[in-house]
């Protein structure tokens, strides 16, 4: 037993699914809830705004596509078309001038996983403040935005034409357009519309703590070391802790949800000379964190289908540590299956968004998908993640596919189905990537570096020669 794992109550581990061999064509699950709503009798003389002052429909939204008198509204979250349903089923969905809208649920693609990232990274939304336009006119600006990034739903300019904002029907038309200005040296930044946190209900009185401090640690453990101590306590399902950091013989544990770190805190007993106390670092975490693990982020991160055989775990870590700090590296190569765990939850923002902005680098890992190790709630539904699709040179075209099957393109084997070759951006094949948590036969390799005398972890599903190992090494 590790100085770290010593007690904790039953409540707090809750059963985890084993990590099964089987293929990606799970046709028994069924898909998640839409967040496409579409408003089938839209008059030609409204305008997006109408729609959106209207009661229960300003969710947070990833797109927004007007044709002739329909008008189709992609929320970042399903609730949003909850939202909207509740008021149009009863007749409430009314534009100013009496229109009583009339509302369709579609399917279309799920949420992409690098909007979740740049949400994380940089809070983006459809919509970015210009704080110096540089003399530029409202007309030259709008031609200019169109043009080069994407349609322009609508612009704002200040009268005396100092600054603007300008909303983009698309987020990725205004992902883009911020990191293109901003390199360009234009003062920009996104105008936050984030997913609310849900309501928190604490069990004790008082306000929510968000950090809890082990005191009394062996000097020098890392973050690493404390996550593999209590990975069998730590089993939240959105992944918490989000971050963890050590100093001396003391470490931090930083959780998105105050109801984790209360239970944390009341249930996990530690061991003789480990104190665990409210931290004093504790304080709510950044409202872009939080907002992106309510919409699947986590500090995990899965490549699934990759074909080369030069996926290993040295290539892993090379490719992957650059973002921060690694928990472990799982490979599994007769599943074309790998997972990166960072120690911070950052570190997976800046990973897939680096994937996203230049897949060329990766083309090693053609023929996957990637995307976050969200655990889902329902086992009975698809992630409503869509991942990266990762082709031959990290090529991606702009070339529709019939959204309820599986193209011409993609490669179908015994285990894994690989990625199509060409994949747009709102291309979606509803196959799914087994995220349930590793449990059970799996092996855990550490190496220590020869320069800088730190540890690395390495996981592998057992074989028949790994079923008596000798003892794995205590890093604490």
């Amino acid at each position: 037993m590790s100085i770290l794992q010593h007690c904790a109550r039953r409540s707090l581990l809750p059963s985890s699914t084993a990590f099964s061999r089987c293929p990606r064509l799970f046709s028994s699950l069924t898909r998640p809830p839409s967040r496409v709503i579409l408003i089938k009798n839209f008059p030609a003389t409204s305008t997006i705004d109408d729609f959106l002052s209207l009661r229960g429909t300003g969710k947070p939204i990833e797109s927004v596509i007007r044709r002739k008198d329909e008008l189709q509204i992609h929320y970042l979250e399903s609730d949003g078309v909850k939202s909207v349903r509740h008021f149009s089923n009863r007749d409430q969905l009314v534009l100013p001038d009496g229109q009583v809208l009339t509302t369709e649920i579609l399917h279309t693609h799920r949420l992409p996983v690098e909007i979740i990232a740049a949400i994380g990274l940089r809070g983006a939304s459809r919509t970015i403040a210009i704080r110096d336009l540089r003399g530029h006119s409202k007309e030259v600006l709008e031609q200019g935005m169109e043009r080069r990034f994407g349609k322009v739903e609508r612009i704002w300019v200040h009268e005396d034409g100092t600054h603007g904002i300008v909303t983009f029907s698309h987020i990725r038309a205004a992902m883009k357009a911020q990191k293109t200005l901003l390199e360009e040296g234009w003062p920009v930044n996104f105008r936050p519309n984030l997913p609310r946190p849900e309501r928190i209900r604490l069990r004790d009185s008082g306000r929510p703590h968000y950090a809890v401090r082990l005191e009394g640690i062996p000097v020098g453990s890392g973050a690493r070391d404390i996550l593999r101590d209590l990975k069998d306590i730590l089993r939240f399902q959105n992944g918490d802790p989000m971050r963890v950091h050590t100093l001396r013989d003391m470490a931090d544990l930083f959780f998105s949800d105050p109801t984790h770190a209360e239970h944390f805190r009341k249930f996990y007993q530690p061991p003789p000379g480990v104190i665990a106390a409210w931290s004093p670092k504790d304080r709510p975490p950044a409202e872009t964190d939080v907002a992106a693990i309510k919409l699947g982020a986590c500090r995990t991160i899965l490549i699934d289908g990759f074909v080369d055989p030069g996926v290993t775990f040295d290539r892993l870590h090379r490719d992957f540590s650059k973002f921060g700090e690694i928990f472990y590296v799982y490979l599994d190569p007769k599943k074309a299956h790998a997972r990166i765990v960072y120690t911070n939850i950052a570190s997976s923002f800046k990973a897939i968004d680096d994937i996203y902005q230049d897949r060329a680098k990766y083309d090693i890992y053609h023929g996957a998908r990637v995307t976050f190790g969200h655990i889902r709630k329902n086992k009975k539904e698809l992630s409503h993640l869509r991942p990266i699709f990762i082709g031959h040179g990290g090529a991606s075209s702009k070339s529709r596919a019939d959204e309820t099957g599986v193209p011409s393109e993609t490669n179908v084997t015994e285990d894994h189905i690989e990625a199509p070759s060409r994949a747009g951006d709102d291309y979606d094949d509803w196959q799914d990537i087994n995220s349930s948590p590793l449990s059970g036969r799996v092996q855990w390799t550490a190496h220590q570096d020869e320069v800088t005398g730190r540890y690395r972890l390495d996981l592998s599903p057992k074989t028949r020669y790994h079923d008596q190992p000798g003892p794995v090494p205590t890093l604490v």
